[in-house]
């Protein structure tokens, strides 16, 4: 069985890959079609869809309802995620401005930290899960949450849920079903360690068949089409395999480790 300290090691190395997803969601996309760029860019795109959710898998293994509900635990959420959230989320809105000569003003800021339109939704939206899963006192709310949040998925491909000052990005219920993930994963553990090889087949044919279909269909990747969600978690299932296997590189321990500081700030 896999001892802690590997499993440990692994969700670290994964963080890297989730961070270098995160920054290729980013880069400046090529709209000259069947291009050598435009393939690169695809493949990029594609790529950078699979680390928001990874991290959300990865904060759902790590949830645990006894340690949310203490004081010491929301006392060292404060000082090791708000408010390095609220202080880079000040670093960065200020840089905004003076680059695009913007005259401050509080609601900026706000709307800004909130991830109305910016990248800095993932804390909040954490937050917002966090607190929606320690209220849950009994296991089939779990369950009832991953299926109210399949149904948010939809509504959203769908072309509903685009607001301006409420966006897809913000909704906590687009993104449970990613930490619901990594609940079952930590729940499920032993049994999914003993089918391994059969759940990595499974995510590795689910991966290529939505590959092929984004490819058919001329879509870009992004984030609530038809093909994102089974693309997306087979896709995280196959870079947690990629970094269990590369679990002792020390290297992309330490830059799973300081992912929090790199998401806020990778924009400027």
């Amino acid at each position: 069985m896999v001892t802690k300290e590997e499993r440990s090691n692994q969700i670290w190395v994964f963080r890297f890959w989730a961070i270098l997803s995160v920054c290729c969601a980013h880069l400046p996309m090529s709209s000259q079609h069947r291009t050598i760029d435009y393939y690169l860019n695809w493949i990029l795109g594609s790529f950078g869809t699979l680390g928001v959710g990874g991290f959300f898998v990865c904060s759902g293994y790590y949830f645990s309802v006894d340690k949310a509900r203490s004081i010491a635990y929301w006392k060292k959420r404060l000082f090791k995620l708000i408010i390095p959230w609220l202080l880079l989320g000040a670093i960065t809105k200020a840089w905004y401005n003076y680059i695009s000569n913007t005259r401050p003003i509080l609601q900026g800021y706000r709307s800004w930290v909130l991830g109305q339109g910016t990248w800095m939704y993932f804390v909040p939206v954490l937050v917002e899960l966090t607190i929606l899963f320690t209220l849950c006192k009994k296991k089939i709310a779990i369950y009832v949450i991953a299926v109210i949040s399949l149904c948010s998925n939809i509504l959203v491909i769908l072309g509903y849920g685009y607001y301006p000052a409420f966006t897809p990005y913000m909704n906590p219920f687009n993104w449970v079903i990613f930490f619901v993930l990594g609940l079952v994963w930590k729940e499920k553990e032993q049994t999914i360690e003993k089918n391994k090889k059969m759940i990595q087949a499974i995510a590795l044919v689910i991966f290529i068949i939505a590959t092929v279909l984004y490819l058919l269909c001329g879509k870009d990747g992004y984030y609530w089409n038809w093909f994102s969600i089974p693309f997306e978690i087979s896709g995280i299932a196959l870079l947690l395999t990629i970094s269990f296997s590369l679990r002792n590189c020390k290297l992309l321990q330490n830059i799973g480790k300081n992912t929090l500081y790199i998401f806020m700030v990778h924009m400027i």
